[in-house]
């Protein structure tokens, strides 16, 4: 996780707890968890995305190996442009 092992996250829990209180604790965890969250669900979608185009390439090169005179539908756009 980041190269931040045990002794590490334990000071760095200290030192929330100094600066925030103990009081407040739970309310910035909430915060903390609820953005890493958000994070994660960002990225997931990039990601889902990222592999939609390449999954759109990968079918035009296919297509292309197999005749070598198709164009794309992007390809028959630009032309129609």
């Amino acid at each position: 996780m980041l190269g931040i092992g045990t002794p590490e996250l334990i000071v760095i829990g200290l030192i929330i707890i100094i600066f925030y209180g103990p009081d407040r604790l739970p309310t910035l965890l909430a915060k903390i968890n609820r953005v890493f969250r958000d994070i994660k669900h960002a990225t997931s979608d990039v990601q889902k995305q990222i592999n939609r185009e390449i999954a759109k390439v990968e079918s035009n090169v296919l297509k292309l190996e197999e005749d070598p005179n198709h164009q794309s539908q992007d390809e028959k756009n630009k032309h129609h442009e």
